[in-house]
């Protein structure tokens, strides 16, 4: 296990949301949340499409929550402007659609926003190495992108590890099929930053359901 110097945070994620329940549902998460995750998927780069640009600006609007939204998308280097313009505090953006991720990152910070890449389930690490030195985050999906409520998958584990190896001081996300009884495993293998989405949003208390996964690594914290 790596040693942990890093506090952990709960990244809700509203993947599993209906339009219409969206502003009520962070509301009631502003003060327990470290930050939210809002994934875009375009229809082309996973075949489901979900929130877009509209989705930011209007949650901008009346939170005050760090926005780590997930570019599920492709030409993903086309679209950093316009979300940071919408409320975006950090991008993830896909290696697998991207030609130069060293362009991307160095266009996010550009614009003054932090920007990482995101790994699916079967994309190798390998795939993260022109970009390993100005790489300061890491998404690692655990489930296949574009459904909710999927099962967390072991076989990537090893991966995350992988990565913390070669980036000891980096924000690493695992996103994907977290709760109480996997968050562990996330945080030993290396996560700092834990995306939870229907672990939290398909409770009856959503607060209650943070600080659930919250307990559940709360050992595992310097």
């Amino acid at each position: 296990m790596w040693v942990l110097m890093i506090k952990i945070q709960i990244a809700p994620s509203l993947l599993s949301l209906e339009p219409w329940m969206l502003e009520d549902a962070v509301r009631s998460i502003e003060g327990t949340a470290d930050r939210l995750h809002i994934d875009i998927m375009d229809g082309s780069f996973v075949p489901k499409k979900t929130f877009n640009l509209e989705t930011v600006r209007h949650l901008r609007g009346f939170s005050s929550l760090p926005f780590d939204v997930h570019l599920m998308a492709v030409n993903p280097e086309d679209r950093i402007e316009a979300y940071v313009e919408a409320g975006a505090d950090i991008l993830f953006i896909h290696v697998e659609a991207l030609k130069s991720p060293e362009e991307a990152l160095d266009r996010a910070r550009e614009l003054g926003v932090r920007c990482g890449l995101a790994l699916n389930p079967e994309t190798p690490a390998l795939r993260l190495e022109r970009a390993l030195r100005k790489l300061d985050l890491v998404l690692v999906m655990t489930v296949k992108p574009g459904l909710p409520r999927q099962k967390f998958m072991l076989e990537v584990l090893p991966k995350v590890s992988e990565i913390r190896r070669a980036k000891p001081y980096a924000d690493l996300v695992v996103d994907g099929g977290i709760n109480p009884s996997t968050a562990p495993l996330a945080v030993k293998a290396g996560a700092n930053i834990l995306v939870a989405g229907s672990a939290v949003f398909d409770k009856p208390d959503p607060v209650k359901a943070i600080e659930e996964i919250r307990r559940s690594v709360s050992s595992l914290e310097p």
